[in-house]
């Protein structure tokens, strides 16, 4: 199910603060740079569609729906992020951008781009790119020495 660019938005600030901190609406408005009357509208619709709940203190937590949702948003940012940092663009502009990109990239996209990644990966590995005669430096042992 295609979710909305906002609800993706919330989910992934509530999965990256809650790695470090309790989250409260406030910290998610300041965030986002919303109001905070704005954000609670907002993480009122999120409890009903059972992305998250909010306690009796309110600290602000992900269900496993939210939390399947926000970790798969938060990978498709970072493996976009990534990529286009590869390409030389510089961090922020490339973090501003992927959050941009993170929405409209589907399914199938999304995988051939993680093929994409890990290929080039792969071909920067120095073991890979390193001839077959060269012996590992650390093995400065005669074979024959001790004979």
């Amino acid at each position: 199910m295609k979710q909305r660019k906002s609800t993706e938005d919330y989910l992934k600030i509530i999965y990256i603060l809650s790695k470090s901190q309790e989250v409260h609406a406030c910290l998610i408005a300041q965030e986002l740079n919303l109001s905070r009357p704005t954000v609670s509208v907002t993480l009122k619709r999120l409890a009903k569609e059972g992305f998250l709940k909010i306690d009796q203190s309110n600290v602000i937590q992900l269900t496993d729906l939210g939390y399947q949702t926000a970790k798969y948003t938060f990978e498709r940012h970072k493996a976009l992020q990534d990529f286009l940092v590869s390409l030389g663009v510089e961090e922020n502009i490339a973090s501003q951008d992927a959050c941009e990109m993170e929405h409209g990239l589907g399914v199938e996209s999304y995988a051939a781009l993680k093929r994409l990644i890990a290929q080039n990966q792969d071909d920067e590995d120095p073991e890979l790119d390193a001839p077959r005669s060269c012996t590992d430096p650390n093995e400065n042992t005669n074979k024959n020495a001790g004979d």
